[in-house]
């Protein structure tokens, strides 16, 4: 095979740049394509979460899925936000401690439960099961008819729940590095308090929290 010629290398180059230039265009495109998709979903469930939060209490549940698509999704970043945080304030939804709240209940309690319950009540009942030795779920406590402050988990209030799991988490044993913390603490405690007392403070009692 001969050598190219310098005219036929510079015919050449055009078309090897031009075959490039198409290509780039080509995955702009497909970039561009996706990230308007991305953007009109997020938009779309904005939309939603404004329509749900000014409907019905019930719609929780709705908020709660939607965030979550939002999160497992990336979808914030869709809208020119880094995180969740900066997307809600941006969008004046709600805080971020609301947001986290209904997306635990949509995550963990069944719909029909969640809504039966209410949304204050699964969120409750889901840090209380996580206190009893066993797997329970809000849907089995409504099941076996559990009771806090003397009422059924459907009537029963948060703070009577929260109270229940307090109490469970008293009663339960302490590790041993638990119990070796308390322990080291308690005798700071005293050495403090003695330590107080020689220095002419007499009486200073110093508690551990």
């Amino acid at each position: 095979m001969g050598t190219l010629t310098k005219t036929e290398t510079s015919r050449k180059a055009p078309k090897k740049t031009a075959v490039a230039a198409a290509k780039r265009d080509v995955i702009e495109e497909t970039r561009a394509r996706a990230k308007a998709v991305r953007t009109a979903r997020v938009n779309e469930l904005v939309a939603l979460i404004r329509r749900r939060m000014s409907a019905a209490v019930e719609a929780f549940y709705d908020v709660g899925v939607a965030l979550i698509e939002i999160v497992d999704e990336r979808l914030y970043l869709a809208a020119g936000h880094k995180n969740l945080d900066t997307f809600l304030r941006a969008h004046k939804l709600m805080a971020r401690t609301q947001a986290f709240k209904l997306m635990a209940v949509a995550r963990s309690v069944p719909r029909e439960e969640a809504l039966r319950i209410g949304l204050e009540r699964s969120y409750a009942l889901m840090a209380y099961t996580k206190e009893t030795p066993e797997p329970d779920s809000p849907a089995s406590l409504v099941e076996a008819g559990a009771t806090f402050g003397g009422k059924p988990v459907i009537s029963a209030s948060r703070r009577a729940i929260d109270q229940k799991r307090r109490e469970v988490h008293d009663e339960k044993p302490k590790s041993k590095a638990t119990s070796a913390r308390d322990a080291l603490r308690e005798k700071g405690v005293r050495w403090l308090t003695a330590s107080l007392n020689r220095a002419g403070l007499k009486g200073a009692v110093i508690t551990s929290t």
